[in-house]
């Protein structure tokens, strides 16, 4: 049985991150992808945020494709600022689209770009290729997978999701429960701030989401909308999307590099000595999160997850036949742990199934 030291703390979520880019996939750097707007004259864009509990929110694809969007902004009364003659759509039917490090399949790869994607177009070098920034990611791509300019506009709605921002000059925007200025206020919209465009009407009316609030406003002269679309991947974002939880993956990574370090009961120090949940909780301490101190209040804390559905950085459970939770290890991938196992082998990597696993917590996870 494993003893463990005590202390609960309390688990603080939250991660965003922003999803980055790419003609054919090799090689990546493995630099963290962070959450950075990206604005160019001309363009009103903001970059997507993946939660990372898997981040994600889970990590899906983030396409951003809300059917409520379809032609919200095209051809309605309020004033659009996004440049499309300044931003490409990945259009390519199926698979990705990859950012070359330069104008050459090969050449390193840097990003990965999935149907729906954008880039803020920055130069060209010729017919074929395009000199791009997408989120954290720079570089180059094939130019015949992406919608340019009118083409650009035309698939907006479809990849985008739209949203208004009030004008910072504007008075009160008054967001009401149906489509009558005499309607019942819901909430005020402030200046300077966005919010979700829903859907427009003939008659001058938007649809619009604050929060946990959707209601109708008129006030089209105080506001401008724009799209907002998912940002090209980076390495650690491909990964992300793969596994689900980019912060998960990372912790799984970092927990490898304490491989041989010693065990020592009641030990929270990655490289003087650490128990079993010392070791997993001063891993997640690296990365934001505040879990309790024990084995057993782990195992109830973060959410339960399948063990078919395991994902790197979510955290492992065993009884080893008393009944009880006495022992944590953390997931890696391909049906493998890493744990502080016992003073005689101190931190290493096994099997998952090593010994029975009674249970599994994820960590960051989507709320």
């Amino acid at each position: 049985m494993f003893k463990e030291g005590l202390t609960k703390k309390a688990l603080s979520l939250g991660t965003a991150l922003t999803l980055s880019v790419a003609c054919v996939l090799t090689s990546f750097s493995t630099s963290p992808a962070e959450t950075k707007a990206a604005t160019i004259p001309g363009m009103s864009f903001l970059s997507d945020e993946i939660n990372n509990g898997d981040n994600t929110t889970d990590v899906d694809d983030n396409n951003n494709n809300d059917n409520n969007t379809t032609d919200v902004v095209t051809g309605s009364a309020i004033k659009v600022t996004t440049n499309f003659n300044k931003l490409g759509i990945v259009t390519k039917k199926t698979g990705f689209v990859n950012v070359n490090k330069g104008a050459g399949t090969k050449t390193k790869v840097v990003g990965r770009l999935y149907k729906g994607y954008k880039v803020n177009i920055i130069g060209s070098t010729n017919k074929s290729w395009l000199k791009v920034k997408s989120g954290r990611v720079s570089g180059y791509v094939c130019k015949k997978y992406f919608a340019i300019g009118a083409k650009a506009a035309k698939v907006a709605n479809k990849y985008g999701t739209a949203y208004v921002k009030v004008n910072k000059s504007a008075k009160k925007v008054s967001l009401k429960k149906s489509k009558s200025s005499s309607a019942k206020t819901l909430t005020s919209l402030k200046a300077g701030k966005s919010y979700k465009l829903v859907k427009t009407y003939n008659n001058g009316w938007l649809k619009v989401k604050s929060g946990k609030k959707t209601g109708f406003t008129d006030s089209l002269s105080s506001m401008t909308a724009y799209y907002k679309f998912s940002n090209a991947l980076t390495l650690n974002g491909v990964r992300a999307r793969r596994y689900g939880s980019l912060k998960g993956y990372q912790a799984s990574v970092y927990a490898q590099r304490f491989v041989g370090n010693r065990y020592v009961w009641g030990g929270t120090s990655l490289t003087h000595g650490t128990d079993c949940s010392g070791f997993t909780m001063s891993v997640y301490r690296k990365f934001g999160y505040r879990i309790p101190r024990t084995s057993r209040e782990q195992s109830t804390y973060g959410k339960r997850v399948s063990f078919s559905n395991l994902r790197p950085g979510d955290l492992l459970f065993y009884t080893h036949g008393t009944g009880r939770v006495n022992h944590v290890a953390m997931y890696i991938g391909s049906g493998r742990i890493v744990h502080a196992s016992n003073p005689r082998t101190g931190i290493k990597i096994s099997k998952y199934n090593y010994s029975r696993p009674k249970c599994a917590r994820r960590i960051v996870y989507k709320k």
